[in-house]
């Protein structure tokens, strides 16, 4: 191997971890206290369990929404203060990986809210949700693709076994969507942050 091709390989790994740390803002530590902290709160409030399945769901996509919010804001934050395009081709890829599954998830949520009860409901949210993390796999850390794993397995589980029917669906969103994030968000606050 010549020199130019292994100064091209090196700037290849470079631009890889990069791109890598590009994505990585679009789920932050915070980001995930925040959505954990929230889905927590919005779980205990009477008013999602003793409305229909129509306002159930609003509510719950309404929480997803401030989530995006915030982690919107942070995004630019972020970007601004590095003084780097808020769309680096990172973000894009990200995006590209994560929207299909994201909004096969919202179309199904919208068109089936009269056959799907709320504990199907959560088990597809959980398994899109876990199936986007883990397309971000080529870009983000390890970590995030293992916390799609954790998703996808902890929905297809609590389905075959029909654990939501017992629990409830805002126990398993506290539990999963809170629980999960709040878990993930001081890992990679307190773990993954310091090693990198």
């Amino acid at each position: 191997m010549n020199e130019k091709q292994r100064a091209e390989d090196n700037l290849a790994v470079i631009r890889s971890m990069m791109e890598r740390a590009t994505v990585y803002r679009m789920i932050s530590g915070p980001t995930a206290i925040f959505a954990g902290v929230l889905t927590i709160i919005c779980s205990f409030m009477s008013f999602t369990e003793k409305v229909n399945q129509e306002t159930w769901t609003l509510s719950w996509l309404g929480v997803a929404m401030l989530v995006m919010i915030f982690n919107t804001a942070l995004v630019l934050k972020k970007a601004r203060g590095e003084k780097m395009p808020v769309f680096s081709p990172g973000l894009k890829m990200g995006l590209k990986s994560l929207v299909p599954v994201f909004g096969v998830g919202l179309i199904v949520t919208v068109f089936s809210q009269s056959t799907l009860d709320a504990h199907n409901l959560v088990h597809l949210w959980m398994v899109c949700y876990g199936l986007g993390l883990m397309a971000t796999g080529q870009m983000a850390p390890r970590s995030l693709w293992f916390f799609g794993l954790i998703f996808v397995g902890s929905g297809l589980l609590f389905y075959l076994s029909n654990v939501g029917e017992c629990s409830g669906a805002n126990n398993i969103m506290r539990f999963t969507f809170g629980g999960y994030h709040m878990a993930y968000g001081l890992y990679v606050m307190f773990i993954e942050n310091k090693r990198s």
